[in-house]
């Protein structure tokens, strides 16, 4: 089964239209036609399938049969403990993406500081004598860099956590297939 017919498989299974899928995932409802009528969704959307409806990372690309309805009507890799870990694996994703925001926010800053700091210096500072700069680049770069690393504190730990909880879903699901067989 390609990727196209797990993706309608998938689908039908959570009785999902293309374009609510498309929002689940966060693209356009083209995309998954386009999806749908055979072009591959990247590594970074499969995976994003894969962490919304708490798939196996490997969902498309080995011979992973699409899960069947459980008797209470619902799909059983969108409930329980799969599912509140899928749901934290996207919130972690999210909180990563505007730390990366945030990061190249706070080099910009501090390329801003530092260039408006020498220009200052150079047009202030070559006239008059003893003249200091108008902005404190030191300490503004000083706590550009604080702030970075503590984010990057953060950034790691979510990717960290994210590891963390790949490996748990990659287990329950093995744990899963071994269990039907």
């Amino acid at each position: 089964m390609d990727a196209s017919e797990k993706l309608v498989s998938l689908r039908t299974a959570l009785n999902l239209s293309q374009e609510e899928l498309a929002d689940r995932i966060g693209v356009a409802r083209q995309t998954v036609v386009s999806w749908e009528q055979g072009a591959r969704p990247s590594a970074f959307n499969r995976r994003r399938i894969c962490e919304e409806f708490a798939l196996p990372l490997n969902y498309f690309d080995e011979d992973i049969p699409v899960p069947s309805e459980a008797e209470d009507g619902t799909a059983p890799f969108v409930s329980g403990h799969r599912r509140r870990a899928a749901e934290l694996l996207r919130v972690l994703g999210t909180v990563m993406r505007w730390g990366n925001v945030v990061c190249v926010g706070l080099l910009l800053f501090c390329a801003v500081v530092g260039i408006l700091a020498t220009l200052s210096y150079i047009i202030v500072g070559a006239r008059v004598p003893h003249v200091v700069a108008v902005v404190n680049y030191r300490a503004c770069v000083t706590a550009g860099f604080l702030v970075g690393g503590i984010i990057a504190l953060f950034y790691c730990i979510c990717l960290f956590l994210r590891l963390c909880l790949r490996e748990v879903l990659r287990r329950n699901a093995q744990t899963a297939k071994s269990q039907k067989e």
